[in-house]
C-alpha cells in the first residue's frame, strides 16, 4: 500500500487515469479499498501540513486543539483552512463551524 501512495505522490498521475488501468487488474471492492486509503493519508497530510502551519502562526498548539484538527470532519476542517488567514488566534480558528 505504501509503494502505492509513493508512486501516486511522485509521478502525481490524473487519479481517474489510474483508477482505469487498475480496474483491468483489480476487483471492484479492492480498487474502492484503494482509493478510500489513498485519500485517507492524503487527508492525513493535509492536516499535518495545517498543524505545522499553525504551530508557524500561533506557537505551541495545545495537544487537544490537534486532537480537534485531526479527527475534525472534512467540511469543518475546510472552514478551519478558510479562517486561517483571518484568525486572529486559534481559539477563533477553531470555534464551531
Amino acid at each position: 500500500m505504501l509503494c502505492f501512495w509513493y508512486i501516486l505522490r511522485v509521478a502525481n498521475p490524473d487519479p481517474q487515469a489510474v483508477q482505469s488501468a487498475l480496474r483491468d487488474f483489480v476487483e471492484p471492492r479492492i480498487l474502492d479499498d484503494v482509493m478510500t486509503a489513498a485519500e485517507r493519508l492524503e487527508s492525513a497530510a493535509e492536516r499535518r501540513l495545517f498543524i505545522k502551519q499553525l504551530r508557524e502562526r500561533f506557537g505551541v498548539l495545545p495537544s487537544s486543539a490537534e486532537e480537534r484538527i485531526s479527527s475534525a470532519s472534512d467540511e469543518t476542517f475546510e472552514v478551519w483552512m478558510k479562517r486561517m488567514w483571518t484568525a486572529t488566534s486559534l481559539e477563533e480558528l477553531l470555534r464551531p463551524a
